[in-house]
C-alpha cells in the first residue's frame, strides 16, 4: 500500500509538472506569434529577431517518474528608429519629399506690384502675390524650385539675372512689363548668362498701342505667352517644368 501511494503521488506530481510545462509551451508559442506579427506590421520602427523561439520538449518516462526538459531561446530584438534608407518595405514613402531637380526663376518688371488695382480691365483683378501663390501650388508635385522676384528698377533686374546664373537657375520666366520695349540692358543680361527664358505678358500686346508690339526679347526667347491674364503664368511654368525636365533627362547644357 505504501509503495502504491508513493507511485500515485509520483504520477500525480508528474501530471502536474506536465500541465505546467504545456502551459509554458503555449505561452511561448503565443510570444512567437506576437513577435512575428509585430515584425510584419512595424512601420517606422523595425523589430527584428536573429532567430525564432525554439521550443524543444522532451518527455521521458522512467520508472513511473516523469522527467521534463524544456529548452528555449529568445533572441534579443532591437528597435531601430526609422530612417529613409531603413524603412520597412510595407511602410509608405508618400511623405518623403523628392529631391529638387530643377530651378525656375519668375522675374517681374516695373509696376507689376500694382496688379489688382492697376487697370483691372486690362490686367485683371488678382494681385501678383495671388498669381504667384497659385503657381507655387501648381508645382507641389514636381521636383522643381520656384524663385520669384519683382523690381521697378532696371539695374536691380539686371543684377538679379546675374545672380540667377550664380544660383544655378535652369530657366527664367520674365514679364519685362514696360522694359519690354526699351531695355537693351536686360536683354544683354539674359544673353550674357545664357539661361533659356520665356517672355510673358498678361495682356495681348499686339492688340494694343503700336509701340507695344516691339519687344527686345521675343527674338531670343524660347517662346512668348501673351493675352492669357494670370493663367499665362501657370502656362509658362508648365512649359518651363517640361523644358527643364527634358533638358535634365538629355543631359543638355544651358543654352
Amino acid at each position: 500500500m505504501g509503495r502504491g501511494r508513493r507511485l500515485c503521488r509520483r504520477h500525480t506530481g508528474g501530471a502536474s509538472v506536465l500541465g505546467s510545462a504545456l502551459g509554458i509551451v503555449e505561452v511561448l508559442l503565443r510570444l512567437k506569434r506576437t513577435y512575428k506579427a509585430l515584425d510584419e506590421s512595424a512601420a517606422g520602427i523595425l523589430l527584428t529577431t536573429q532567430s525564432c523561439i525554439n521550443i524543444i520538449v522532451i518527455v521521458v518516462g522512467f520508472e513511473a517518474s516523469i522527467i521534463i526538459i524544456i529548452s528555449f531561446t529568445v533572441s534579443p530584438y532591437h528597435l531601430l528608429y526609422s530612417q529613409p534608407s531603413k524603412i520597412h518595405k510595407s511602410s509608405h514613402h508618400s511623405s518623403l519629399q523628392p529631391a529638387m531637380s530643377g530651378r525656375i526663376l519668375i522675374l517681374n518688371g516695373p509696376n507689376l506690384n500694382l496688379l489688382g488695382m492697376r487697370e483691372p480691365t486690362i490686367y485683371g483683378s488678382n494681385s501678383l502675390s495671388d498669381i504667384l501663390e497659385d503657381v507655387k501650388k501648381q508645382t507641389v508635385d514636381h521636383p522643381v524650385q520656384i524663385d520669384t522676384f519683382q523690381a521697378n528698377n532696371e539695374g536691380v533686374i539686371v543684377e538679379r539675372i546675374h545672380r540667377a546664373w550664380e544660383d544655378g537657375v535652369d530657366f527664367i520666366i520674365i514679364n519685362p512689363a514696360g522694359y519690354t520695349h526699351t531695355s537693351v540692358a536686360i536683354r544683354d543680361a539674359l544673353l550674357g548668362v545664357g539661361i533659356p527664358f520665356l517672355e510673358l505678358h498678361l495682356s495681348n500686346v499686339h492688340a494694343r498701342e503700336s509701340w507695344r508690339k516691339h519687344s527686345y526679347f521675343s527674338d531670343k526667347a524660347v517662346g512668348v505667352i501673351c493675352g492669357l491674364g494670370g493663367f499665362g503664368y501657370s502656362a509658362a511654368v508648365g512649359f518651363a517644368i517640361r523644358h527643364v525636365s527634358k533638358g535634365k533627362a538629355n543631359g543638355a547644357p544651358k543654352l
